[in-house]
């Protein structure tokens, strides 16, 4: 059994102790609920959409339409969505709002999450381009 935490991460990182719940998570942190997926990615489409459709940014977005990638990525509460849960994981990490990750793989499954529930969002909200 693993003493210190250093150990402790060896363990998990080798794939020795996937089987012992305890060391998995003293690890990685708590488990992801489905409340934590529900306030990522609330707070990734309202930052999203804030960025992409409120009056507050539309003179930046106006500057931004004829340049070339950032015209569309402004103009797209999908396309910003990426962008802004990439943010939203790094400068919120530890918080209320994102479980400590624990994986690189995780970012990707969270990004792909908040892109779809955005998507999903959008097209019933009519926010959609």
């Amino acid at each position: 059994m693993a003493e210190s935490g250093r150990d402790c991460e060896e363990e998990v990182l080798s794939g020795a102790s996937l089987g012992r719940t305890s060391h998995f998570r003293h690890y990685v942190g708590r488990p992801v609920t489905f409340m934590d997926l529900v306030l990522f990615s609330g707070s990734v489409y309202g930052l999203s959409w804030l960025v992409t459709k409120s009056k507050i940014t539309e003179s930046l977005r106006m500057r931004l339409e004829d340049v070339p990638f950032l015209g569309d990525l402004f103009s797209c509460v999908v396309c910003m969505s990426v962008w802004v849960a990439l943010f939203v994981l790094f400068f919120a990490r530890g918080s209320i709002l994102v479980p400590q990750v624990g994986f690189p793989g995780d970012v990707v499954v969270l990004v792909g999450w908040s892109t779809f529930t955005t998507w999903v969002l959008a097209r019933l909200l009519g926010d959609a381009d």
